[in-house]
């Protein structure tokens, strides 16, 4: 049995699986699923990490962040993030 963390990510590092919902969905109705759900995410900020890992699923990825970066002012900030990433 494969074990995942709280994000639904794979503890193995193993390419996670596509599919987002619990329910058999075309590709084209998960990513429509997905819009929904970042809509949702901007009205409720709190589902954000879920959503986040989500799309990195999506794509087939391991994680996924929100930040900003400002250019002219050369600052930037993480809001919100999912999945694990080792920084070096």
């Amino acid at each position: 049995m494969d074990n995942f963390d709280s994000a639904g990510f794979r503890l193995d590092g193993a390419v996670p699986e596509r599919r987002l919902y619990s329910c058999v969905m075309s590709e084209a109705e998960q990513l429509s699923a997905l819009i929904g759900d970042v809509y949702d995410a901007a009205l409720d900020p709190a589902r954000w990490p879920d959503v986040l890992a989500k799309s990195a699923r999506f794509v087939g990825g391991f994680t996924a962040a929100l930040f900003f970066k400002d250019a002219a002012g050369k600052s930037g900030d993480l809001f919100y993030e999912a999945g694990r990433v080792d920084p070096h």
